[in-house]
């Protein structure tokens, strides 16, 4: 079977910045710096992890040298998923995590296929594929149930991408996730909402909806 995506990030070494950092200004909310930076840190959890990723910048970041990270600017992460369907059919997500530039929190992207055991990609285009091979069963319910502007639509939908700008692109709605994120974080009461805790937190309720889960 063929390797249908390369997102290695080709040896670069993005350091974390230890204890050091600053708690979010406006929690739940993040600011174009403040996603930067989670971005960074959060990246060394998904290789711990064994889960192919790197980060995204602006559009120059594929002819990049390793002596230019620190300066670029950060849109997000991108990371891929598989899992086996059968013997003849492998899922593969891939993922991005940007940030909204109108809900000011992190929105999860992605796209799907099914490769045969030929090599074949069956690209999924429907959203009831989408809830049959993507969607984690125990989110199934509630997310097509989810109102999103007072309207009882789901919580996933098409869209063009925000980037690349193809059509062939989900995502999970952000309209509510800073509701989600404030509850979840006043259950846990946790004092001080630091940037690799805010990213944690929010895998493990939206990115869970794909499959996307880290050890920590």
């Amino acid at each position: 079977m063929g390797d249908p995506v390369d997102i290695s990030h080709s040896g670069v070494t993005v350091k974390s910045e230890g204890r050091q950092i600053k708690d979010i200004t406006h929690f739940p909310y993040l600011n174009r710096d403040e996603f930067s930076q989670a971005c960074r840190l959060f990246l060394p959890y998904l290789h711990r992890s064994q889960i192919e990723s790197k980060l995204l910048f602006e559009e120059d970041c594929y002819t990049r040298t390793d002596s230019d990270l620190v300066n670029m600017s950060i849109r997000g992460i991108e990371a891929l998923l598989s899992r086996k369907i059968n013997e003849d059919q492998t899922l593969y997500i891939k993922v991005h995590v940007l940030l909204s530039d109108t809900h000011n929190v992190p929105t999860l992207y992605f796209t799907a296929f099914l490769q045969t055991s030929d090599g074949e990609n069956l690209y999924l285009t429907l959203l009831d594929d989408i809830y049959k091979y993507v969607v984690k069963s125990d989110k199934e319910a509630i997310l097509r149930n989810s109102t999103v502007f007072g309207l009882s639509k789901g919580a996933i939908s098409q869209t063009e991408h925000p980037i690349f700008h193809t059509s062939l692109c989900f995502y999970v709605h952000p309209c509510n996730t800073t509701d989600v994120l404030n509850i979840f974080a006043k259950d846990l009461n946790v004092p001080n909402i630091t940037l690799e805790r805010y990213m944690i937190l929010w895998i493990g309720i939206i990115g869970d909806v794909v499959g996307l889960s880290i050890k920590v």
